[in-house]
C-alpha cells in the first residue's frame, strides 16, 4: 500500500509528468521495485545504473542478482554478466553473502545461467568474471570455473599478449586442479606461437607483457634473454610510465637475471624519474611494494636509485597524500634506509591534521617513529606524536615490535614506561633471537645516557646474556689493521666496555707517533671465548702515550642516500665516546668499496688524522 502511495505521489504532479521522459518513469518504477525487494522488471540497459546505485546496493540482496538477469527484456549479453558479478563482489566485500553461498540454489542457478550464456563472453569480460569468482572464494574445481577456463582457452589465440598474462596470473592464484593444469600447458604452448608470430622488438607494451608472463609461468625462461636483448637495443624514447612500472617489477621478481639486464634497469629507472610527476599515490605504493617488499640488503642495493626516491618523496607531498598512504610509502623508505627530512615533516603534519582518526593506528605511528629515529629528527609536531605513544595501546604489539619501538623512542630521547616494564620483565631471550638481544642491549646503553631516566634497568640475567653476545669478527679489516700497525703485537682485539659495547680493536702510540706493543695476551683471537674478553676500562698505557679505540662501522649502519650514520648507531657511537674521547671510526661502507691494495693506507690515514695533539699527552 505504501509503495502504491509513493508511486502515485510521483505521478500525480502533472508538471513533473509532462517533463518526465519514458526512461525516467521506468527508472522510478525500477527503483521502487528494488526497494520493496519485489523486482518485477528491469531492462538490460538500466542494469548497470541500478546495480551500482548507492541506494540500491544497501538493500539489494544476493538472490536478486539472479533475478536481475532472469527478468531482462532482451537476451543477456556480456556486460550484463559482468555487471551482475561485480554486484556480487560488492555484496561479498560488504559481507552480505551468506556463508557457503556457492552451495546455495541462487548461486548454482546463477552459474547455470552464465554457463548457458558463456559463448557471448569476450576475453576481457571472461577475465573479469574469472577474477571475481576467484576473489569471492568459488572453488577452482567448480563447474563454472572449468567452463570459463575452457571458453577462454578457445579465445586465447585471437587475444592480445596482455590477456595471456592476465589469465595466467589469475590461474596461478587458484588451487591447482586437472583443468587448471591442462589450461596452463595449453596456454604456454599457444603463448610461444603467439610470441613467435607477433614479436616486435620496438613494441614496449608487447615486450613488457611477454616478460611478465614468463616470470609468472617459470617455464622455459630462455626467451627472457631474447626479451632483454630487444630491450637493450630499444631507445625507450616513447616508453610510458606503465611500461617502466611493469618492467621494474618483473626484474624485481627474477631470481636469475639474463646478461645485460642492468643496462635495461637503468633505462627503466630513468623513465620512472622523468615521469614521476605523473604518478598517483596508488602507483607510487604499487611501485615501492612491488620492487622492495621482499628484497634482502644486497638486492635492494642493485635496484635502489637515490634520485628516484627523492622524486617519489616530492610527489607524495605534491599529491597531498593522507597520513595512511604517506606512512605506507615511508615504510619502504625505512626498509631501503633512504631518509628524507621533508617527507618526515609532511607526515608529521598529516598526523597532527588527522590525529583524531589515526592516533590509534599504532603500527603506522611506529613506522613514522622509525623514520624520525633514523634521522634523529623531531619535527614541530613531535610533542603530539610522542604523547600519542605514551598509552597502554602499544602493549598489544608483539615483543619484537616493542623492543624496536623502545629503541627508536629512546633515540629521540623519549620512552614509554608501560612498554619498558613489559620488556624488562622478559629475562630469557630465545637463542634464535640474536638480533633482539643486540637491540635490547643497545636500548639499555641508550637509556643509560638519558638524563633523569627513572625506568627499569637490566637484571642479573640480562647482564649474563649481554656477556655472552659475540659479534663475528671482520677478519679482513683486522688483518689490514695489523699490517698497517706493523704486526699483531700492536693491536689488541676482542674487547668490550662494561656497558657491553663491542670494541673491534685498540691501538696505542707514544710521543713521536710510534706504536706500542699492547697485545701481550696468548689468546687474543677475535673469536676468543667470553672468559678471555677484556674490558676497555681496565686497559692502561705507559706515561706520555695515548690509547685509541678503533670501531669498524658496518655499511648497514648508514643511510643509503648519504654517508650519515643512522640515528640508533649515532647513539651507539656516542655512548662509547662517553667512556673515551679517542674513538676512531672506520667507515665500513667506504672501506669495502676500496681496492684491497688501498685499504691499509686508508686505515692508517684515518688513524693519523684522529690522533690528539701530542702536546696534550
Amino acid at each position: 500500500m505504501m509503495l502504491t502511495q509513493s508511486l502515485c505521489g510521483v505521478l500525480m504532479s502533472t508538471r513533473t509528468l509532462t517533463l518526465m521522459s519514458r526512461t525516467n518513469i521506468i527508472q522510478h518504477l525500477c527503483r521502487f521495485s528494488i526497494l520493496s525487494n519485489k523486482v518485477k522488471y528491469l531492462s538490460t540497459k538500466h542494469l548497470k545504473s541500478h546495480t551500482f546505485n548507492n541506494e540500491h546496493k544497501k538493500t539489494l540482496i544476493p538472490w536478486n542478482v539472479l533475478r536481475l538477469l532472469q527478468q531482462t527484456e532482451t537476451k543477456i549479453n556480456g556486460p550484463d554478466l559482468t555487471y551482475a558479478m561485480n554486484t556480487l563482489l560488492k555484496l561479498y566485500e560488504q559481507k552480505k553473502l551468506p556463508e557457503g553461498f556457492h552451495e546455495q540454489a541462487f548461486f548454482k542457478n546463477l552459474c547455470d545461467l552464465m554457463r548457458s550464456s558463456m559463448d557471448i563472453l569476450e576475453m576481457p569480460e571472461a577475465l573479469q568474471i574469472l577474477c571475481i569468482l576467484n576473489k569471492i572464494g568459488v572453488p577452482s574445481s567448480s563447474k563454472i570455473i572449468s567452463s570459463l577456463l575452457q571458453h577462454m582457452d578457445s579465445l586465447i589465440m585471437t587475444s592480445s599478449i596482455k590477456h595471456y598474462k592476465d589469465l595466467l596470473r589469475i590461474i596461478m592464484k587458484m588451487i591447482p586442479t586437472p583443468t587448471t593444469m591442462a589450461i596452463i600447458k595449453s596456454l604456454d604452448r599457444k603463448f610461444m606461437i603467439k610470441v613467435s608470430k607477433d614479436f616486435d622488438p620496438s613494441d614496449l607494451d608487447f615486450l613488457s607483457n611477454v616478460l611478465e608472463y614468463k616470470i609468472i609461468s617459470l617455464t622455459d625462461t630462455r626467451i627472457l634473454t631474447v626479451i632483454i636483448e630487444a630491450l637493450h637495443h630499444n631507445s625507450f624514447e616513447i616508453a610510458t610510465l606503465s611500461n617502466a612500472m611493469s618492467l621494474i617489477k618483473s626484474f624485481a621478481s627474477m631470481d636469475n637475471h639474463p646478461s645485460g639486464w642492468l643496462e635495461v634497469l637503468r633505462k627503466v629507472q630513468n623513465v620512472l624519474i622523468n615521469n614521476a610527476q605523473q604518478m598517483s599515490n596508488r602507483q607510487i605504493l604499487s611501485l615501492l611494494r612491488g620492487v622492495y617488499s621482499k628484497m634482502d640488503e644486497k638486492r635492494i642495493g642493485v635496484f635502489y636509485n637515490k634520485i628516484l626516491f627523492d622524486k617519489i618523496a616530492q610527489k607524495i607531498i605534491a599529491n597531498d597524500a593522507n597520513f595512511n598512504t604517506s606512512v605506507d610509502c615511508l615504510f619502504y623508505f625505512n626498509k631501503v634506509k633512504h631518509v628524507h627530512k621533508d617527507l618526515l615533516s609532511y607526515i608529521a603534519a598529516k598526523f597532527y591534521e588527522e590525529k583524531r582518526n589515526v592516533q590509534k593506528d599504532n603500527l603506522r605511528q611506529l613506522v613514522l617513529i622509525t623514520g624520525l629515529a633514523y634521522l634523529k629528527y623531531k619535527p614541530i609536531f613531535w610533542k603530539e606524536i610522542c604523547e600519542s605513544l605514551q598509552s597502554k595501546n602499544l602493549l598489544s604489539c608483539n615483543f619484537e615490535t616493542l623492543i624496536i619501538c623502545s629503541l627508536h623512542l629512546a633515540c629521540l630521547d623519549s620512552y614509554n614506561l608501560w612498554i619498558l616494564n613489559r620488556i624488562f620483565k622478559i629475562e630469557n631471550f630465545p637463542n634464535k633471537h640474536q638480533f633482539l638481544c643486540w637491540t635490547f642491549l643497545r636500548l639499555c646503553q641508550k637509556l643509560n645516557m638519558i638524563p633523569n631516566y627513572d625506568g627499569p634497568m637490566p637484571s642479573e640475567k640480562h647482564t649474563t646474556m649481554f656477556e655472552k653476545l659475540q659479534l663475528k669478527a671482520n677478519d679482513a679489516f683486522l688483518s689490514s689493521l695489523e699490517q698497517g700497525m706493523g704486526g699483531a703485537m700492536y693491536v689488541k682485539k676482542n674487547l668490550k666496555t662494561k656497558l657491553y659495547h663491542h670494541i673491534d680493536a685498540i691501538v696505542a702510540f707514544r710521543k713521536g707517533g710510534y706504536p706500542i706493543a699492547i697485545n701481550d695476551s696468548n689468546n687474543n683471537d677475535a673469536c676468543a671465548i667470553n672468559a678471555n674478553i677484556e674490558y676497555l676500562e681496565d686497559q692502561t698505557t705507559p706515561t706520555n702515550s695515548q690509547l685509541f679505540v678503533i670501531l669498524y662501522t658496518l655499511p648497514s649502519w648508514y643511510c643509503r642516500n648519504s654517508l650519515e650514520l643512522l640515528g640508533t648507531y649515532v647513539d651507539y657511537i656516542e655512548s662509547i665516546k662517553s667512556l673515551t674521547s679517542n674513538v676512531i671510526i672506520v667507515n665500513g661502507k667506504t672501506w669495502q668499496e676500496l681496492p684491497e691494495k688501498s685499504r691499509v693506507l686508508f686505515l692508517m690515514n684515518e688513524i693519523n688524522s684522529k690522533k690528539i695533539n701530542e702536546e696534550t699527552w
